[in-house]
């Protein structure tokens, strides 16, 4: 408002709408079933391979955290917090995101500090698994399957970032029915609320994440699953792509009336 005040003239002090954003509902494709079944066999497939788990940790809780590797994602300080908590000796973890074959150069030095965390620790590589970016479609199967009570997966969605301007991601986890917990930083505390809905991360330091990573492992399971159908409940009232798609068209009718209605007849020849 203070660089464009023709908006302030316009709209109001408050300046002009900012419609929300809005989840898209997952479409669960034919054989939906056997793709789940397939990714969670793909993940538990051994602890062996850096981008496996062992079948015999699947009884342990897991931490999904989902995103592009940049240092501003934090998936090194994630893995440091898990490490010196020993959080590995009782929990899995799974990175998604990164390219595999060509990675840029900031994916290359996030991978490189991944790999030179676990570096000597074998017990804890075993229950470290980083996956390559997926589709948004197999993502969200994988958070689907995860968070299906059915599957009895104790499961997390978590985001160590220093900041998330909104945090799209953990909606979508938060949509398919895994408990999420996000950075007290940026966007995502404006719809999670610590103990409510979610759990809300220091991610200023290691340590600060680490505190709460092992208060977030420790919750009973009776309360994981309540924040995981509040977490749901959330996305659903507030975040429908529906609700998103009127928001916009207003914004479009009123710009178009609006223009309308400042447009002059052209002066005779």
């Amino acid at each position: 408002m203070r660089h464009f005040p023709l908006l302030a003239a316009r709209h109001g002090p408050a300046g002009p709408p900012a419609p929300p954003e809005g989840i898209a509902p997952y479409r669960p494709a034919e054989d939906e079933d056997a793709a789940r079944r397939a990714l969670l066999t793909g993940l538990f497939s051994g602890g062996h391979r850096p981008d496996g788990l062992a079948p015999a940790d699947r009884d342990l809780p897991l931490l999904l955290c989902v995103g592009r590797l940049h240092p501003v994602k934090q998936q090194d300080v994630l893995l440091r917090a898990w490490c010196a908590t020993g959080l590995w000796r009782t929990s899995t973890l799974v990175l998604v995101g990164g390219g595999a074959e060509r990675p840029a150069a900031e994916e290359g030095h996030m991978r490189e500090a991944l790999r030179s965390l676990v570096a000597g620790r074998p017990e804890a590589a075993r229950r470290l698994a980083v996956r390559p970016a997926l589709p948004n479609e197999a993502v969200r199967r994988l958070e689907h399957a995860l968070g299906d009570p059915a599957q009895g997966l104790r499961a997390w969605c978590v985001c160590p970032s220093a900041k998330e301007e909104f945090g799209l991601a953990v909606l979508e986890a938060m949509e398919a029915g895994l408990p999420a917990a996000g950075p007290r930083r940026g966007g995502v505390a404006h719809y999670l609320r610590d103990g409510v809905n979610g759990v809300l991360l220091d991610t200023a330091s290691a340590a600060t994440l680490a505190e709460d990573l092992e208060r977030l492992v420790a919750l009973p399971e009776p309360q994981r699953s309540r924040l995981a159908r509040a977490g749901r409940d959330t996305v659903n009232a507030r975040f429908p792509v529906s609700g998103m798609a009127e928001a916009l068209a207003e914004v479009y009718r009123e710009t178009g009336t609006a223009g309308t209605a400042g447009t002059r007849a052209p002066s005779p020849a």
